[in-house]
């Protein structure tokens, strides 16, 4: 919990500062992280919970209002070095030396598609630099279980312009559930890019399709950084780990099932996680 607007005074902070502490101090996100089951918590096993939980360009809490289980929290390194992390992988993904060979030609193997700098401080925002790491921060670990009172609402919730509470009912109903609970390419995400995904996509698929390979378990680049790929480079950057078999963030991701098992390729035949096999 913290001043949410003290720097920048307006209506849409005004009107979600309200909602984003009573929702990380209500019954609903606490009882889900003591894993109780009150009347108006659906039963799920999470260790954070907000207002609303976003999967695109990171996995954060918007707003940066949440709550967590103190197990989860320990496993995070401390915001400062998080913050000089962030400088150094944000560099590296666009640094040009990070290329790939086709058709005897030089690529980038990382690309920064989805989201484009459309006002100041943008580009800080989608990376997770300055004051956003944060932001950015409580989502770091591949261990993250996250759950959200928005239920399939995407649309960023000082954007929603009927005054309504959290999935039109009093906040102090709403329901915890997992999140998120939305597919990508049906939400309406803050300044997503979804031409930018189709293409993206579609590129992906034709590269497969050039190299000869199935494109729905292709996971070479070029890599889009504010998607699973960068997700994962993140986790392997700031923690040497990636989410165990059984996470969530395989079975929501585009080819998640593929980038597993390239990662436990990776590892069972050099018996280490070597980045220049992964990505």
């Amino acid at each position: 919990i913290h001043s949410k607007g003290s720097y920048h005074s307006h209506k849409s902070n005004d009107r979600w500062r309200g909602p984003l502490t009573a929702a990380v101090t209500g019954r609903a996100c606490i009882g889900a992280l003591l894993h109780e089951q009150p009347s108006n918590f659906s039963k799920t096993e999470c260790n954070t919970c907000g207002l609303q939980f976003y999967p695109v360009w990171n996995l954060f809490f918007p707003g940066n209002f949440f709550a967590a289980q103190c197990s989860y929290i320990k496993q995070l390194i401390p915001p400062l070095d998080y913050a000089n992390k962030m400088e150094s992988i944000v560099r590296s993904t666009y640094q040009h030396s990070e290329t790939y060979s086709m058709n005897q030609s030089r690529h980038h193997k990382w690309v920064h598609d989805l989201y484009k700098a459309q006002a100041p401080n943008d580009e800080n925002g989608f990376n997770g630099l300055g004051k956003f790491s944060n932001e950015h921060w409580i989502g770091s670990h591949p261990s993250i279980k996250p759950s959200d009172l928005m239920g399939g609402m995407s649309k960023l919730y000082p954007k929603i312009k009927k005054p309504i509470n959290v999935s039109f009912r009093p906040l102090e109903r709403a329901v915890a559930k997992p999140a998120p609970s939305v597919p990508i390419p049906d939400g309406k995400w803050f300044k997503f890019r979804h031409r930018a995904y189709k293409k993206f996509l579609q590129h992906h698929r034709n590269i497969a399709l050039m190299r000869d390979q199935d494109p729905t378990t292709y996971v070479g680049p070029p890599h889009e950084y504010y998607m699973l790929p960068g997700i994962l480079y993140r986790f392997y950057k700031i923690y040497g780990e990636f989410p165990n078999d059984e996470s969530w963030i395989w079975k929501y991701y585009p080819q998640g099932e593929a980038w597993k098992n390239k990662i436990n390729h990776v590892r069972k035949m050099h018996g280490i996680w070597d980045e220049s096999y992964i990505w």
